[in-house]
């Protein structure tokens, strides 16, 4: 008893390392899971938040250009400042970066090569003013690169020659001739907004990092939770056994014997056997307890090995096991209880070099169609055959 005590306690109290493995990898996979969603989800709403802002910007600007193109067609046509030179006076004038909270910058550039004033800034720039000019789709794109560390988004405005007035005017500042000069439909530059996403990627990123943290430590605890509760069902689950069960043979104990009896619901058809070992006190005197205890773990198996499946047995004393047959008539109950009288007959039991034998009487009674809360009339009844078939000499059947 003390032993299964001790292994049960074992199974509910340790998680082996495997278990705890495979707990941190779990968790690990859910947290990086949800790291990588989040990122790339807060990352796309930043991206998507500068792409608008970029737009914003651009509308505005064209909105000052349509403004003053407007004015001088109706007032001052000749008079009034280069409408270049207007758009970056505008620019300056709105303090976008003041708006964005520092973080934005607007500027015009001309195409690589023929602008009159401001050339592309880098490299990569002037690589995208050349694509845009092959680009079927005369429409704004966006681009995300690094620069000192830093992260940026930068939205360009392709700026198309539409007037002969300004092609006329680039044509001849720059002193362009035949197939070089500007004509309608020429890219002739670009307005450029960058904005620098740099902090808000890295606090998307602190966010994202203990969302993914707050995950791992959640997925660790429902899962230990779940662990903690499975091992308690489990333990209440064999602690009811070892209540309900006899230790040395896996037999039912007298208590749950009652308690199945309790639950049996109208009338039944059966039979009941009382075994006992017969002379087992003599086992105990010549071999001594621990013989005898090998001799009623023997016969409990010999029981089991003859017994049908619906059949059950407890085990009522030191040396005396009460069966129940189910739905077995006179007959069919004499000939199981003389095979098991048989069974135990012919075992031979080794235990420490010695060989014991042993033999068992069984009182047998057998009812039809009666109710359960005769059963003590019954016990009654089969305990007095069985002490009828001790005073018949032993290792015998009484019904």
């Amino acid at each position: 008893m003390k032993k299964n005590e001790e292994k049960l306690t074992g199974q509910v109290n340790c998680l082996t390392p495997l278990c705890s493995i495979i707990i941190l990898a779990i968790a690990s996979f859910s947290a990086i899971s949800i790291y990588y969603y989040l990122s790339q989800l807060h990352r796309e709403a930043i991206v998507s938040d500068a792409t608008n802002q970029g737009s914003l910007v651009i509308k505005l600007s064209q909105g000052f250009v349509r403004a003053y193109s407007d004015f001088e067609a109706q007032y001052a046509s000749g008079k009034l400042p280069n409408p270049a030179i207007f758009r970056r006076h505008a620019l300056q004038l709105t303090d976008l970066n003041s708006l964005f909270g520092g973080s934005l910058f607007s500027e015009v550039v001309g195409f690589p090569g023929k602008a009159i004033r401001l050339e592309p800034t880098d490299d990569l720039m002037h690589e995208q003013l050349l694509m845009l000019q092959t680009d079927q789709v005369k429409s704004m794109k966006t681009t995300i690169f690094t620069r000192n560390g830093d992260t940026i988004l930068r939205s360009i405005w392709p700026f198309y020659a539409t007037d002969n007035t300004c092609i006329n005017c680039h044509n001849k500042v720059l002193g362009l001739m035949g197939s070089e000069q500007w004509k309608i439909g020429d890219l002739m530059g670009a307005q450029v907004v960058e904005k620098n996403i740099q902090q808000a990627l890295k606090k998307s990123h602190n966010e994202t990092l203990f969302v993914s943290f707050l995950v791992f430590l959640t997925v660790i605890a429902v899962i230990y939770c779940l662990i903690f509760v499975r091992h308690q069902i489990l333990l209440t689950k064999q602690l009811k056994t070892l209540a309900n069960t006899d230790p040395m043979t896996g037999c039912m104990n007298r208590r749950e014997m009652y308690n199945k009896i309790d639950k049996i619901q109208g009338n039944v058809t059966g039979a009941i056997l009382i075994l006992d070992i017969d002379k087992f006190k003599k086992v105990n005197d010549n071999y001594g307890h621990a013989a005898g205890d090998a001799v009623i773990q023997s016969v409990a198996k010999c029981i089991k090995s003859v017994t049908r499946e619906t059949d059950w047995t407890a085990r009522i004393g030191g040396e005396e096991f009460l069966i129940w047959l189910h739905h077995a008539s006179q007959q069919q109950a004499e000939k199981i209880a003389e095979n098991i009288r048989e069974q135990i007959e012919l075992v031979v039991i080794e235990f420490e070099e010695k060989t014991i034998q042993c033999t068992a009487s069984i009182g047998l009674y057998a009812f039809e169609d009666a109710s359960p809360e005769q059963f003590t009339t019954w016990f009654s009844t089969a305990d007095t055959l069985l002490y009828k078939a001790k005073s018949k000499g032993r290792n015998n059947v009484v019904s």
